[in-house]
């Protein structure tokens, strides 16, 4: 209660002694200035004890700061949700508190933000009774596990809920060893019990630590992951090679100057014909749709133009000469485009591998169809879920594939392509090893008392996505691309934080954002001490 309407008078609640019933006595009464949302802020702290046994100590349990801090639990939830939520600099949310009257250097702003993140975590780790109850109601969990970094150790850990959506756990981490691993997934697991099912990528840690705190439980192996596993072994060996023969003709630096001399001219008539094909060519990125490596192969569609439209240009000054008309830029054009048709040995080697390429494209689309993986546009195939008929049929076409690829390895021409059949016999063999884990039957649940089949997510995204996610938050404060240091050291708290976009998680364990404060003041100081450990 407050003495005056300028001062707060925080004392114990409770009036008499708990073990004598003694009325108590005033120890001390400490005074301080702390700073709130509404300016600076007189208190007094009162301690007392009990008249029969002075060590008999009473405090109050309610805080209206972190301890050992004079900024109170409003500014620091102001300041995490300008940052968090409306993406903020330091600097930004400085000048919206001196708007106010308040003055916070930046750098304390900063520190007040790394507060607010462990304080995100600390409440996390204290509602799992809540989130486990939530998670029975909808028929359980499925677990997204995954790390990621950029820039060595540590990385960031983290495990979301496929069915709601919610990040379950994050820890900063080494490496994904699973003696580091296996230790969070204990928590987990004491927290809110056995998943369903676990989605995860093929490394073998995180793998290894699930069946030792899991034993029995469901892996499926993320589509997403194994095809980019399979992709770079078709790939990698040729692609990079091919890749860097091309650029070395110097044929896309001279297509580019040439767009900006064609379009500064204003007489040639075959100028409009000419920029359509540049068009075309130059193009070859985008109509990749983004896609990363080995989801697209951009030197190759790259190379696939300029074959496709070499000819059509050729007959186009052809046409036009019959007509007594000259093609200047149609010319240049062609003798660009005959930079990728160097000498006959090295046109030799990018032709050759070229159609090597080509061919193992067509495996690897033989593999993703079976896998019932849509390939684009982006995001790939967010949810990644599967009717039972998906199911079925995605099994069959893969028996069906493993069949042809055993056939061709035995008897197949590989079209001077010597390594293929190689490696054709290793993703033969990591079908077979990870083909139950790619097709693992949806599951029936009870929701609310009742069954009901469910159906399990069939990649990793959406823990890709929130990875992604991170890291464009990193940029839109930082302005720039260098945002693993931002990863490394708020990881955790970010990536727990991105619940407050989910209503329900906010509904669940704030009830509203105004009352983050008082969850905050709540906080016992051994969630602290483990939410801090975490990061």
């Amino acid at each position: 209660m407050s003495c005056s309407p300028d001062i707060i008078r925080l004392e114990p609640e409770d009036t008499a002694c708990p073990d004598c019933n003694s009325s108590l006595n005033v120890r001390n009464t400490r005074k301080r200035t702390i700073v709130t949302s509404s300016g600076s802020q007189e208190v007094n702290s009162v301690t007392k004890n009990c008249p029969n046994d002075t060590s008999r100590v009473l405090r109050t349990s309610k805080r209206i700061t972190p301890p050992r801090r004079k900024y109170g639990f409003d500014v620091i939830t102001d300041i995490g949700i300008l940052r968090q939520k409306h993406h903020k600099q330091f600097s930004e949310i400085g000048r919206h508190f001196e708007r106010r009257g308040i003055h916070i250097p930046d750098r304390t702003i900063e520190n007040l933000y790394h507060v607010f993140l462990i304080y995100i975590v600390a409440v996390h780790l204290e509602s799992f009774p809540k989130l486990a109850k939530s998670i029975r109601k909808q028929g359980g969990y499925v677990l997204h596990i995954d790390g990621t970094t950029t820039k060595g150790s540590p990385q960031l850990l983290a495990m979301k809920d496929g069915w709601s959506g919610i990040t379950l756990f994050a820890a900063s981490i080494p490496t994904e060893a699973a003696d580091y691993v296996r230790p969070h997934i204990e928590t987990i697991h004491e927290g809110l019990g056995k998943p369903v099912v676990v989605v995860r990528d093929m490394g073998d840690g995180i793998t290894n630590a699930l069946v030792e705190v899991f034993p029995g439980i469901y892996i499926i192996t993320c589509h997403f992951h194994f095809l980019r596993a399979v992709g770079t072994r078709f790939f990698d060996n040729i692609y990079f090679k091919f890749q860097r023969r091309v650029d070395r003709t110097g044929i896309k630096k001279k297509l580019r100057k040439l767009r900006k001399r064609f379009e500064k001219r204003k007489k040639p008539s075959d100028k409009d014909e000419a920029l359509a094909y540049l068009d075309y060519i130059q193009a070859y990125k985008k109509d990749c749709k983004g896609l990363s490596y080995p989801f697209s192969l951009p030197t190759v569609e790259f190379y696939r133009r300029c074959e496709e439209v070499r000819p059509k240009i050729r007959q186009a000054i052809l046409d036009r000469a019959w007509d007594d008309l000259c093609s200047p830029c149609l010319s240049k054009l062609e003798d660009a485009i005959k930079l990728v048709k160097p000498p006959p040995a090295v046109r030799g080697r990018i032709h050759s591998e070229y159609l090597k390429l080509k061919n193992r494209w067509d495996w690897f689309e033989k593999i993703r169809i079976a896998l019932r993986y849509r390939n684009g546009p982006i995001p790939l195939n967010t949810k990644g879920f599967l009717s039972n008929e998906e199911l079925d049929r995605g099994r069959e076409m893969l028996k069906e594939l493993q069949k042809k690829l055993d056939s061709f390895i035995t008897k197949g021409d590989s079209k001077g392509d010597r390594s293929l059949k190689r490696v054709l016999k290793g993703i033969s063999d990591l079908i077979a090893e990870q083909r139950d884990r790619l097709f693992v039957p949806n599951v029936e649940v009870m929701v609310n008392g009742l069954p009901k089949v469910k159906k399990l997510p069939r990649t990793n995204n959406m823990i890709e996505q929130e990875f992604r996610s991170l890291r464009r938050h990193g940029r839109r404060i930082r302005g720039d691309g260098d945002v693993e240091r931002s990863v490394q050291k708020h990881g955790v708290g970010l990536a727990i934080a991105s619940n407050l976009k989910i209503r329900e998680y906010v509904r669940l364990v704030y009830g509203t954002l105004d009352q983050m404060p008082a969850r905050f003041s709540n906080v016992v100081l051994e969630s602290l001490d483990r939410a801090k450990a975490l990061f």
